[in-house]
């Protein structure tokens, strides 16, 4: 889980975000289980337009996993906290809540949050502060240095997003394998 920088929301979310948070409100007053759907923009679904500023925050990878997600290859953006009714519906449509990520990690966080759980853009976010990894597993570990808050939101966010579950620990090692000198100390585990 690496840090990512977010941009200014994509115009078509900036003009409209109060309005689409407004009418997700009323049918989740109105239903009290509404089916979620991203608006139409310009004849396509609002998340194609998300998309592009969504993977230039990430350079292509998944916001939680690290994984690359190869263009035309079906990501999927994640509600950090979950837009469900009864959970947290007026973040619908928060540029600061959605994440794009890989249909693994998505299936794997579902609806499910906890206010331990690490965000990759929260003020002070650094992999190191939280975790360490061990290259000859391919695992994710709290970072033991860490104080015992961050120590419990790095194994949190571990058992959540099930990061060293679902072939993850294969593919940081199968990564590590391809990668320049200079990120050399991360696979090394130091």
């Amino acid at each position: 889980m690496n840090r990512c920088v977010r941009s200014a929301p994509p115009e078509p979310l900036a003009a409209r975000a109060q309005e689409w948070t407004r009418r997700w409100l009323e049918q989740c007053a109105a239903k009290g289980a509404a089916e979620f759907r991203w608006p139409q923009v310009d004849s396509k679904p609002l998340n194609q337009h998300l998309t592009e500023s969504l993977r230039a925050m990430t350079s292509e990878h998944c916001s939680y996993c690290d994984n690359w997600i190869p263009p035309g290859v079906a990501e999927t953006i994640d509600h950090f906290r979950p837009k469900a009714c009864g959970r947290f519906p007026g973040f619908a449509f928060e540029w600061t809540n959605l994440f794009l990520t890989c249909w693994v990690c998505q299936k794997a966080k579902g609806e499910q949050f906890d206010e331990l759980l690490l965000k990759p853009d929260e003020p002070g976010y650094d992999f190191d502060r939280y975790f360490v990894y061990r290259p000859r597993t391919g695992t994710l570990e709290p970072n033991p240095n860490a104080s015992p808050e961050d120590r419990r939101r790095a194994d949190r966010t571990i058992q959540l997003l099930r990061l060293n579950e679902n072939g993850f620990p294969r593919a940081r090692q199968r990564e590590c394998n391809l990668i320049d000198a200079a990120a050399f100390r991360f696979c090394q585990g130091g």
